[in-house]
């Protein structure tokens, strides 16, 4: 009688536990051991992700953090979607929220309904945009990252233990200023730069990772390795993540600009660089860590 009640349990761990070994990547092969977390991906706009779930299998993606549209009111329904979709794939999903009006104090009431549901991070915000041609024209784009009502929004993160994931380009300047400002001000809250690597050099991040324990480096490979208007290689990098293990982490932005197989790819290549206890860490130990606090 036993048997017959936990064997669907049984099942589904064993079902879990081989995802990996089902059309895995020759590149993910070697790691197929650790967690991988896709921290920065796109696909519940539109529903990309039922597409999507195929080649997160093929390269043994364990978990993605999921939201849509950003900062524009589209996005607000692609909240909904990444949530429903965690509610039916726990064990994969982890669901942010990206329909953030920062002109509007009804945000502030908006993140707190949401963070009360269990949605586990705001973002991607963009706290700033000048050169994307996506987001230098979004309706709800920041002029820089202590813009509107983003301290209340750091705040509000701190108070719940909740990361905030960041688009903030040029990742320079001002705007660069303003982040330094934000990690200061709210010593609670931990920042994750957006694709900090995007048209951006290791010297520069280090800085900031020298100064403020806060913040934290989505690495998004995928642009290092393949996309043309890269000047650096994932070597270069390398020094960066040796010296701070503990601050990084990888995604793929749904593969903007380079293509799926490119952004996973680039991943593993990146990780063939890196001892294995850097791997375990920016794979997905680093993001766990900010998620289970």
């Amino acid at each position: 009688m036993k048997i017959s009640i936990f064997l669907p349990v049984v099942i589904l761990v064993i079902i879990q536990g081989c995802r990996k070994d089902i059309q895995l990547a020759t590149i993910a092969e070697p790691y197929k051991d650790i967690i991988v977390i896709d921290i920065h991906n796109h696909d519940a706009s539109g529903r990309k992700f039922k597409k999507s779930m195929d080649i997160w299998d093929k390269y043994g993606i364990d978990k993605i953090v999921l939201f849509g549209d950003i900062s524009e009111p589209s996005a607000m329904n692609n909240d909904e979607i990444a949530y429903e979709t965690y509610l039916d794939n726990r064990d994969r999903i982890i669901p942010f929220m990206a329909g953030i009006n920062i002109h509007e104090s009804a945000c502030i009431d908006y993140i707190r309904e949401r963070f009360d549901e269990g949605v586990a991070g705001v973002g991607e915000i963009v706290a700033a945009s000048l050169n994307s041609p996506v987001a230098s024209v979004l309706p709800w784009k920041g002029d820089h990252p202590m813009d509107e009502y983003l301290p209340e929004i750091y705040h509000i993160c701190g108070e719940y233990g909740k990361p905030v994931l960041l688009h903030i380009d040029p990742p320079m300047g001002n705007n660069i200023e303003k982040l330094r400002e934000a990690a200061t001000a709210y010593p609670n809250t931990n920042f994750i730069f957006a694709h900090a690597n995007a048209y951006n050099s290791p010297a520069n991040i280090q800085v900031l990772l020298e100064n403020h324990d806060n913040i934290y480096i989505d690495f998004f490979a995928g642009f290092t390795a393949y996309n043309p208007g890269s000047s650096y290689d994932l070597a270069d990098f390398v020094p960066l993540m040796n010296e701070y293990p503990d601050r990084f982490m990888v995604s793929t932005d749904s593969g903007y600009d380079v293509g799926y197989d490119n952004a996973y790819t680039a991943i593993y290549e990146l990780f063939d660089l890196l001892d294995r206890d850097v791997v375990v860490k920016i794979a997905g130990e680093n993001f766990l860590s900010l998620v289970s606090e």
